[in-house]
């Protein structure tokens, strides 16, 4: 363990601790709060994680990103993450923490914010944005705990289901309406497991453009540079993770220009489960059904290579009218409301 915080006062036995990834107990001990803490509060639709992808995530290149660990009386009882998804010199700290139920209502969350928003400051960022999730649609008890911490809410995100195989049912109506409304104009490819190289360069523009539309209005954010190589660190770190992952694209037949794309991931530490990462379509070429074709595609090729996945998962901004509407038109339910709460510092 590194840069020992202790936010309580001089007699507390609680300490917050920025974890070092080089120690495997440490790391251990993170993952195995973050799912304790996850099935906790969702159950079966928790997303479990793995001292793999943790690792992995945590030591991409692209970004800063830190691990805490909060114990008390010498038992680990919480955790925190922190990151900074554009990297050194990005404003925005995006922080994660859980409390295990046995360290509840001892300020355990609290402390663990506080180093956390000290390590922003540092770091000379001027807010942070704190991800709380719920089964609730009220967000209860969480939403209280953030507005306690001084935080507004910014943006509500639905955590979303969708149990396969797609009846047929469904599947085959939807098929038939997203060729007839993009085959003539657009090529839907898939590739599996590797970026192709002459993708990068298109896909970063795609992800560039996502990160300036997800946040809302209230969230003034000027998106993140994303080039050739960070979509390739990307990739890389998904497949150091265990993770297998699959990617549909759309191409503008008339330039080559890859205008559309959908990912979706598979870990070993659930193996029947699969996320669907980011789905974007540029602007100008909205209206051929190109965000329900790239999906579909991404779903044909799951059901190929991975037939034991029972389930997709993905997050979807409440305000993002039209990417829900795909959602829902393919069977996708909600399980999770996610808040993003804003400190300013």
């Amino acid at each position: 363990m590194t840069d020992a915080v202790n936010p309580a006062s001089s007699d507390s036995s609680l300490r917050v601790d920025r974890v070092d990834l080089a120690a495997d107990a440490d790391v251990a001990q993170w993952t195995r709060v973050r799912n304790e803490v996850g099935v906790a509060l969702l159950g079966d639709d928790a997303q479990l994680t793995s001292v793999e992808i943790v690792r992995a995530m945590a030591q991409r290149s692209d970004q800063v990103r830190e691990l805490y660990l909060a114990r008390d009386a010498g038992q680990v009882v919480g955790a925190g993450s922190f990151l900074l998804p554009g990297g050194p010199g990005d404003t925005d700290a995006e922080v994660w923490v859980g409390v295990l139920p046995e360290g509840r209502r001892g300020g355990v969350g609290s402390a663990v914010v506080a180093a956390m928003e000290a390590r922003a400051r540092e770091l000379g960022c001027s807010r942070v944005v704190l991800d709380q999730t719920s089964p609730r649609e009220d967000g209860l008890p969480g939403s209280q705990f953030c507005v306690a911490m001084g935080c507004r809410q910014s943006q509500l995100v639905l955590g979303l289901r969708l149990d396969l195989p797609v009846p047929a049912g469904t599947l085959t109506p939807l098929q038939e309406r997203a060729t007839s409304a993009s085959d003539a104009a657009y090529e839907i490819l898939t590739a599996w497991d590797e970026i192709p190289a002459d993708w990068l360069d298109d896909r970063a523009h795609l992800a560039s453009e996502l990160s300036t539309e997800a946040p809302d209005a209230a969230i003034d954010h000027d998106g993140e540079h994303w080039d050739a190589e960070r979509v390739r660190t990307l990739w890389l770190s998904r497949l150091a993770g265990g993770g297998r992952a699959v990617e549909s694209v759309a191409i503008d037949r008339a330039t080559g220009q890859l205008v559309a794309f959908s990912d979706l991931v598979a870990y070993a530490s659930m193996p029947h489960v699969a996320s669907q990462s980011d789905t974007v379509v540029l602007d100008e070429h909205r209206g051929h059904r190109l965000g329900l074709a790239v999906k579909l595609a991404n779903l044909r090729t799951l059901a190929e290579e991975l037939p034991d996945i029972t389930a997709v998962r993905t997050w979807t901004a409440i305000d993002n009218t039209h990417m829900l509407a795909i959602n829902r038109e393919l069977g996708f339910r909600v399980v999770e409301w996610t808040r993003m709460w804003v400190k300013e510092l």
